[in-house]
């Protein structure tokens, strides 16, 4: 089922130590074509408390385990994830998951990191670290959460270290949503050179269709407290710290959903963009472009109007949220 997507984003620490090519010739080899213009989620990196999973749906019962074979129905086989739907999840090497949809023949990937994970208990027959899932919350707002927990790294095991390892979810939203989430973590600054390497150090997702077309690929590269979104095969220059998440929502229409606590207009823009909100309520808006980057930042209240003038035309992403409720909407906005 590993069809060309999974060949290109396959990290290379699942191939034998002596196949491993160094990250930037595999990055070189690739060309995937530019969609920056329409990227289907909006990128947000935040940082929060992470919690492990309590009372899972499931727990991998096969030990000390090293790429184990685990292949899940999926929870939410109507949900639409980066432009397709999928059947099942599947699972066999380091923090990624693998979606198929048998009908389409669309294949996606999602990592969290593609770093190959390893039991800590590793070589003993006692394992030390857990994979498990479940499955929160009530239809239509469920979450599916898979945790890799207190998982150790290959190339450090292998290595001939034992101090480092990870804690890490990945997180599909019934609404379409995907998160990774990163919790206590070690990892020394070889290992991480080393990771970085072989790279190792992919995250996000990616679609690939039936005739190996790539679509919807988001992937995060830089500095992983502040990482630029891009839809190449890029890399973090380092692992996520503990408490970083990050988080990809679809936006929401101005034309499909106006709420009674906002109203947002013109859209398209030109030189202005007019927010209406109830009275005494306060508001901030964060104006985002298509990479992820914060481009304004500002707090109002009630009746205001945001100056754009001074912004290239393009395609921007406004998230607009209530500071009293934490209510948030998200909005694609275009300026002519």
């Amino acid at each position: 089922m590993k069809k060309a997507l999974l060949m290109l984003l396959l990290p290379l620490s699942a191939m034998s130590q002596e196949d491993k090519k160094p990250a930037h010739s595999f990055a070189q080899s690739v060309k995937v074509e530019s969609s920056s213009k329409a990227f289907l989620y909006v990128f947000q990196q935040t940082t929060g408390p992470y919690s492990d999973i309590v009372n899972p749906d499931y727990v991998y019962p096969g030990g000390v385990w090293d790429d184990p074979d685990i292949q899940i129905t999926c929870p939410f086989p109507n949900t639409n994830f980066a432009g397709a739907t999928f059947d099942s999840l599947y699972m066999d090497w380091g923090a990624n998951l693998i979606g198929f949809n048998f009908t389409t023949g669309h294949e996606l990937y999602l990592a969290a990191t593609s770093a190959d994970l390893l039991d800590r208990g590793y070589p003993t027959t006692t394992s030390q670290s857990t994979i498990s899932y479940v499955i929160e919350g009530a239809s239509p707002n469920r979450v599916f959460k898979m945790e890799w927990k207190n998982a150790g790294f290959f190339d450090g095991i292998i290595g001939g270290s034992s101090t480092d390892f990870t804690n890490t979810q990945i997180w599909m939203r019934e609404n379409g949503a995907l998160e990774m989430h990163f919790g206590l973590v070690n990892v020394s600054s070889t290992l991480n050179d080393t990771l970085l390497f072989y790279g190792e150090l992919l995250t996000g997702f990616g679609v690939e269709d039936m005739s190996g077309n790539l679509t919807g690929l988001h992937l995060l590269e830089g500095n992983p407290a502040n990482p630029v979104l891009t839809d190449n095969i890029e890399y973090l220059d380092e692992y996520p710290a503990s408490g970083t998440i990050y988080l990809f929502t679809y936006p929401i229409s101005i034309d499909e959903e106006n709420t009674i606590v906002l109203d947002v207009y013109p859209n398209p823009a030109v030189s202005e963009l007019r927010i209406n909100a109830e009275d005494g309520k306060r508001f901030s808006v964060r104006l985002m472009d298509v990479s992820g980057q914060l481009v304004k930042e500002v707090q109002m209240n009630n009746t205001n109007v945001l100056d754009i003038s001074g912004l290239p035309r393009g395609v921007y992403i406004a998230t607009l949220s209530d500071v009293d409720t934490d209510f948030m909407e998200t909005i694609r906005l275009v300026l002519q």
